[in-house]
């Protein structure tokens, strides 16, 4: 059964897709240690994974930056579509669990008025407000929390829109033969 299996995570596609790409297994492994790096850190501070995040930026090498360099890539023909829809899940977890490093320094209360606490409430309304869904049952508690929410809803359908005219860009790029 084993080998059977081991057969067919070989012949699978997304298979093929990691272990022909670099990039790809680099990306998946930057995810994973920033999101691993987030959830070990979280439970004491937000700080230390707000400063690294800040800290990249500046050094270049954050989740944010090099974006005209990733959007030339997506239009290469040799460009796997995989790649694109895994960068584009990276960039939102990226930008959900910073989002949520904020909130922490705010405050967010449920629908019962009182303060949270936790980690994944923190990831749960920072997810709910990018995706600018507004459930409604966590608001944000003070000023701070309700500015930073602002400017996550705004990036987060600015960022869809964005997405979708790149999106839209690269495949008719690819039918035109241009």
């Amino acid at each position: 059964m084993i080998k059977f299996l081991k057969k067919k995570l070989k012949e699978s596609e997304l298979f093929q897709l990691f272990s022909n790409d670099n990039e790809y297994r680099s990306l998946v492994l930057g995810l994973t240690i920033i999101c691993i790096f987030f959830w070990a850190t979280a439970w004491w501070s937000p700080w230390p994974f707000i400063v690294i995040n800040i800290i990249s930026a500046f050094l270049g090498k954050g989740a944010f930056t090099g974006w005209g360099d990733t959007i030339k890539r997506w239009h290469q023909p040799d460009c796997h579509p995989k790649f694109i829809a895994l960068t584009v899940f990276t960039v939102l977890i990226l930008s959900i669990k910073l989002f949520a490093a904020l909130y922490m320094l705010g405050k967010v209360a449920d629908s019962n008025g009182n303060i949270i606490s936790s980690v994944w409430d923190h990831v749960y309304f920072s997810t709910v407000t990018v995706t600018t869904l507004g459930y409604g049952n966590i608001v944000p508690a003070n000023t701070f929390t309700e500015v930073v929410a602002s400017i996550q809803a705004i990036i987060g359908f600015s960022g869809f829109a964005a997405l979708t005219g790149v999106v839209v860009s690269v495949a008719y790029r690819r039918t035109a033969g241009g």
